[in-house]
């Protein structure tokens, strides 16, 4: 598997799309330099614990005491699960408690928007399987184009709400139809890809 499919199954896996429609609105008011802290500091941590996943891939599996193919049948159970989720059901975004809080840079945006039971498997699985540089690799491009969903605000608009004096001040984020149908199109793939993972796991446990 080459590295760009792989960023393309990690992009289904991770699905920043719909991480995006979670978090975007209760980002969106705060400052340009708010959102850059917060959203960067805790894609960077989500990042960094699935590389550490990815780096120590073999020993989890050792330390699980299960094969390669094993960990992937189950991880497949996980992602095709996760990815039904995302493509039938529309995400309930978070409004509160994003600007600019010490903790909202951990909690909920690393953990657990970003930082994913499916994150997880696919880590530890597509490192173990495919190498661990190509995983890395296609960890960090997926959570960077999260942030840069996040932090530039693409796929949000604001509804214009009238005032008393009968001018518009801005009303409530929405999303913009192409990013719920990107969400839904990322999960539908993480669907297929992980019954795949399923598949592939039978045959060679």
């Amino acid at each position: 598997m080459n590295t760009l499919r792989l960023i393309v199954f990690l992009l289904a896996v991770a699905n920043p799309f719909h991480s995006a429609a979670l978090l975007a609105p209760g980002l969106l008011g705060s400052e340009r330099g708010t959102r850059l802290r917060v959203v960067g500091i805790g894609a960077a941590v989500a990042a960094a614990v699935a590389i550490v996943l990815a780096l120590v891939a073999d020993d989890v599996l050792d330390a699980l005491d299960v094969t390669s193919p094993t960990f992937r049948l189950g991880a497949g159970v996980v992602i095709a699960a996760t990815g039904v989720r995302s493509a039938l059901i529309a995400p309930k975004p978070w409004a509160e408690g994003l600007r600019g809080g010490r903790l909202s840079m951990l909690v909920p945006v690393a953990f657990p928007v970003l930082f994913t039971p499916e994150l997880a498997v696919a880590s530890v699985s597509y490192s173990a399987d495919r190498g661990t540089g190509a995983t890395v690799v296609a960890i960090a491009v997926a959570l960077a184009v999260f942030a840069g969903l996040a932090v530039t605000g693409a796929g949000w608009s604001a509804s214009a709400v009238a005032t008393p004096d009968g001018s518009a001040s801005p009303g409530a984020r929405r999303a913009d139809p192409w990013l719920g149908a990107a969400g839904r199109v990322m999960g539908a793939l993480a669907v297929v890809l992980g019954i795949a993972l399923v598949v592939d796991g039978i045959f060679d446990v």
